[in-house]
């Protein structure tokens, strides 16, 4: 039986993920896949079941981080300081798209259920693997979450957990997967992330809310955009204010909480990153310089656990504004593709998804599917 290209890319994708997970020693031999189309696949000829418009999604992306990466490059030269995270980060940021990009040519559109389903389960069985399963866990996990939006601390907890969002997401967009909708709900609640839950919830009221008043967020999308900026700007300005202490005696009042804990934890990180980076840098710093400063005030490895300031200082004011225009403006393309983009966004704003690959491919992946059923519905109403 002749396998499909671009799902055999997809199980070797989710095979190095089970491999990592067992193996954490080979978590990084995900980012030699984008290789593999080349060397397996390189007389490999067909005509693309893909509109262009979609290779050209993907591909505005990397010329642009290209782009990012060259300048960024040139600017840490001319300092002659270069981060030893430079490198890396670059691969952690070129890899999954790379690979998404590589493997389109192979793409189905009748096999989109297929390769829905085969990532799924292959993401349940991934996540069993990690932290184990019994029923007993899932009763404490329950018990747990009345109390976990402090702490954090459940025992079935997995960065798998961004992973069931957009499974939850998809199914609920998808309307006739109730079964599959109840499964994702199941596993992205033990796998508890509280930015995941309130990353699903906004983008799911705001979908609702586009359908109700019957709003179509294609004419709207330059407006969006400005206002989709002002807001992200507005979140990095107030995480300033917030680790300045200006706010502190506010925050306790009307929740109960201190800074730090309003800010999850992270009060130490952001103060010392803005002590010394400032707030804002016009030109950028250069990829890895924030990791730098972490390292060097903590004395071990440790993210931002915010791509969204981390790439705002790193990128330089004028690039970030670049980088967040391309990715909303490119994201509108619907009411459902506005669901994931709200979700991803609220996901960079407390977390290092941007540098997962893992986290980074599934986005890519459901914003393929949405693309190629948005493409079905332009041609079956034409």
């Amino acid at each position: 039986m002749k396998i499909n290209g671009f799902y055999l890319f997809l199980l070797i994708f989710l095979i190095s993920m089970l491999v990592a997970m067992i193996f954490p020693s080979l978590r990084y031999i995900r980012y030699f896949l984008p290789i593999l189309p080349v060397i397996m696949f390189s007389e490999y000829k067909r005509k693309l079941a893909v509109d262009k418009s979609i290779i050209n999604y993907f591909l505005t992306f990397l010329i642009f981080y290209l782009f990012v990466i060259g300048y960024l490059l040139i600017v840490n030269l001319i300092k002659w300081d270069i981060s030893q995270r430079f490198f890396p980060n670059a691969v952690f940021i070129l890899a999954p798209l790379t690979f998404i990009l590589f493997i389109l040519p192979f793409f189905n559109p009748d096999k989109i259920g297929l390769y829905i389903k085969t990532m799924f389960f292959m993401s349940v069985l991934i996540y069993l693997s990690e932290v184990g399963f019994s029923i007993t866990d899932v009763v404490s996990t329950i018990q747990a979450l009345a109390t976990a939006h402090m702490p954090s601390e459940v025992a079935t907890e997995s960065e798998l957990g961004f992973v069931f969002g957009f499974f939850v997401l998809y199914f609920f967009l998808k309307g006739n997967s109730k079964w599959y909708l109840v499964m994702s709900l199941l596993f992205f609640v033990i796998s508890f992330k509280r930015i995941v839950i309130v990353g699903v919830v906004i983008s799911l009221v705001v979908y609702l809310i586009l359908k109700i008043f019957r709003i179509d967020i294609r004419r709207h999308k330059l407006k969006l955009t400005l206002m989709a900026l002002v807001v992200n700007l507005t979140i990095i300005y107030g995480a300033q204010l917030l680790v300045s202490g200006t706010f502190d005696q506010h925050v306790l009042e009307y929740t109960g909480l201190s800074s730090d804990a309003f800010l999850l934890g992270r009060k130490t990180f952001y103060t010392e990153v803005f002590e010394k980076f400032g707030s804002y840098n016009l030109v950028g710093l250069g990829l890895g310089k924030v990791d730098d400063a972490l390292f060097n005030f903590l004395g071990y490895s440790m993210n931002l656990h915010s791509e969204l300031i981390k790439n705002y200082l790193e990128f330089g004011l004028i690039i970030f504004l670049v980088w967040m225009s391309l990715l909303i403006y490119k994201n509108l393309f619907s009411n459902k593709s506005v669901v994931f983009l709200i979700y991803f966004n609220l996901l960079i704003v407390t977390d290092n998804i941007f540098i997962y690959f893992h986290g980074m491919f599934y986005f890519y992946f459901f914003v393929l599917i949405l693309l190629v059923e948005e493409q079905k519905c332009t041609y079956a109403t034409q």
